[in-house]
Order: C-alpha cells, then structure tokens, then sequence
C-alpha cells in the first residue's frame, strides 16, 4: 500500500500551535475548541423558551440561568504562589485513607526553596514557602463576606522549625504587602491564628500541641473584610474558636494563601549555625470557597437539662424518712378498712323522645285523668294534651330503670 505524501495529509492542530510551527507547516484545517457545557445549556434553554413563551420571557430566563451559571464559575482557582519548585505541589493518594476526599494536596518544603515575583521576593525576606494563593483581585475586598474550608494534616514526623514560625494559611494585603492574618506554629507546638494589623496584635489559640499532629482537622472561616466593621469567625472541628468584631483589613486588597511557609530564617540560622533546616510536609483537602452561609456549620439545639427526682434511700443514715413513709402507709390502710369504697349509683338511661304531637305515644303514655280532648273539665288536674305529654316524659326520664 502506498503511503500518502505527508504534504497532502490533513494535519489537526490547534490554534495555539499555528505559531510555533513556523511558515514551513501548511495547516489545512483547525480544530475549534470544545464549546463549554453550560453554553450548550444555555442555547438549549434560550431555544425552548423562545419557541413556548415570547422573546422577551426568553432573554429573561437566559439572563437569570447565565447569572447563576457565571457565579457557578467564578470561584477563584487556586495557583502556585511563590512555589516554583517540582516538588513543592504534588496531588497524592491520602496516605491516612481517613480523609474526606480520596485525592489530597501534598504540600513539601525543602532547604533554599525561596522564589521571587515582584512585588514578592521571599529569598530577601528570609522566607520559604510552598503554596497556593487565591488570584489577586485588582479591586478592593472591603465588605465582602468570605466563607472558607479546607481539612488539613500534620504527620508525627513534623519537625518544628522554630525561631523561624512555620505558617499554614495566609491573608495577604496585595496592595499594602502586608499579612493580617496568619495560622502558624509557635514555640510550644500550639496552632494560633494571630491578627496584626498597625501596631495592634493579637493571638487567638486553636489546637493544642498534643492534638495537632496524626489527625485531620477541619478550619471553617467566616470574614468580613472592612476597615472599621469587619467579622472573623473560625471553627475547629466544628468548635467556635475565633468570633473577632472590628477592623480586619487596612487597604483590603486580599488575597488567601495556603500549604506550608517558615519565616524567619534567619533566625534558626543563627541559632543553629550547624543545623540544616530540615525537610517538612503536610497534607491539605482542595479549599471549598462561597460567598454566603453554606451551611458548613450546623446550628446547635438548645440542650434541656433535666433534673431527676431524688430517690428516697431504703438503708442507712437515720431512718426518719423510711419512718415516715411506713406511717403513711398504714394510715391510708386503716382509713381503707373504715371507709370501704361504695359502688357507684346505676346510671340512668334515656328515654328516645318522640314529637310532641304524637297523639297514639300520648295515649299510650299519659292517663286519660291528666288532659281532656278540647273539652272544659272541672277536674282540677285537667291539662291540654301538650302538657300532659310532657309531663309524662319527663317523669320517664326521671326514674331510674328497675332490674
């Protein structure tokens, strides 16, 4: 079989490709890109309403279903910040087969893994970092509410590198190049959030030093960035750790980083001028972001508590509350014997009434003595016939029935 002259052959290539490829290819047809699915969606919709309801009711519910659709996309996309190194971001199995997800971040820092992008440079300022950031936003974040989660684990080998602070998550000030707010590791092992904003700082504590390494902890963050009104929440496994009310940002042009960074280097150096920095790793679920309540905390149920009776002991101590209770007893016995309960009195039983001008129930019922047929009688207990049926019914009703 004759091979086709490769001048004559149909090469697919993409439209990025067309330039790196030089004036010697001769590309004769391009591949398009694959349309998103949400835009397929969005024909198919705009589509069946046009077709059913008016152009107007149409564009309507396309604007309605682009606006979530464009919201569903915008969460932000977590890149490498400052983390040039090929073994600083890795995606790994879970090594605990305890996580929440099956896949994890594997966040590894080694000794000289410093990078600079202006305006950062961490080599100058004595840090090293592994990392993933938030895309920097060219607006400013003031009264914007954030939520964040993300479950994350130290293994028992974790080396502390203190003086120099190893730091698990960052908000970072772009425009200021400052850090507001950072959860590290102090001295004694202990998880602290710590806020430093002017010359004001303060340290929230979080997980205990015993509790930090070998388990996977859940941070949930709830903040509102604002110069004067701002909110910090923070929950540890679901526990209320951080509920901070006032200034959160100075420019609030921030940003979100997390993995692993040491700063101040510099100073273990110094301390240890014959240590080397040793090499440290953890391991993080992918950050979930929203902008309103997901409902990541659930709402705790008000909790009833419920005294119960006090039981009335049958041995020891002195015995005057046994005492007493024998005494009623045999009281409510004696008071039994003397007053025998009486059977209740036989009910009496209704008689079904019949109209008040039934002629034949009256005669049946009523002494012909009682009324008269519309004549005068001088009987002085002659009545009209009304009343004499209704005296004689409620006689029958009055008297009991006899066995």
């Amino acid at each position: 079989m004759k091979r086709p002259n490769d001048a004559r052959v149909a090469k697919l290539v993409d439209a990025r490709d067309l330039k790196s490829l030089g004036l010697a290819a001769v590309p004769v047809r391009v591949r398009p890109r694959a349309p998103d699915l949400s835009v397929i969606a969005l024909q198919a919709t705009f589509r069946t309403c046009r077709s059913a309801f008016s152009p107007w009711i149409a564009w309507a519910v396309l604007w309605v279903v682009g606006s979530q659709t464009t919201l569903a996309q915008s969460e932000p996309i977590f890149e490498p910040f400052l983390s040039d190194r090929e073994w600083a971001i890795s995606t790994v199995d879970d090594p605990t087969g305890l996580a929440p997800t099956p896949l994890v971040q594997k966040f590894q820092l080694r000794s000289g893994d410093c990078s600079a992008k202006p305006p950062y440079d961490d080599c100058k300022a004595n840090t090293e970092r592994a990392s993933l950031a938030e895309p920097i936003s060219p607006q400013s974040r003031s009264g914007v509410i954030q939520w964040l989660r993300w479950q994350m684990y130290i293994p028992e080998d974790f080396e502390s590198t203190y003086p120099a602070k190893n730091r698990l998550g960052e908000f970072n000030d772009h425009r200021g190049q400052e850090t507001p707010w950072v959860l590290e590791i102090g001295s004694t092992g202990v998880l602290w959030l710590g806020r430093r904003l002017d010359d004001d700082e303060e340290y929230f504590s979080l997980v205990d030093a015993e509790l930090l390494k070998g388990e996977w902890i859940e941070i949930v963050l709830q903040v509102r960035w604002s110069r004067k009104a701002g909110e910090f929440k923070l929950w540890v496994n679901g526990d209320a750790r951080v509920d901070f009310k006032g200034p959160t940002c100075t420019r609030c042009d921030m940003f979100f980083s997390y993995g692993l960074s040491r700063v101040e280097i510099d100073k273990f150096r110094k301390r240890y001028p014959a240590k080397p920095l040793p090499t440290q790793t953890v391991f993080f679920t992918p950050v979930e972001t929203a902008a309103k309540d997901p409902g990541w905390i659930p709402i705790a149920l008000p909790v009833i508590e419920v005294t119960p009776p006090e039981e009335v002991s049958t041995s020891g101590g002195s015995g005057g509350e046994c005492a007493n209770l024998a005494q009623d007893r045999s009281r409510l016995q004696k008071s039994r014997q003397l007053n025998p309960r009486r059977p209740s009195p036989a009910r009496r039983r209704r008689v079904p009434t019949a109209p008040l001008g039934s002629l034949a129930l009256a005669r049946a019922t009523v002494p012909r003595s009682l009324f008269s047929r519309g004549k005068k009688s001088n009987h002085p207990k002659s009545l009209s016939l009304k009343q004499a049926l209704r005296r004689s019914l409620k006689t029958q009703m009055l008297t009991p029935n006899r066995p």
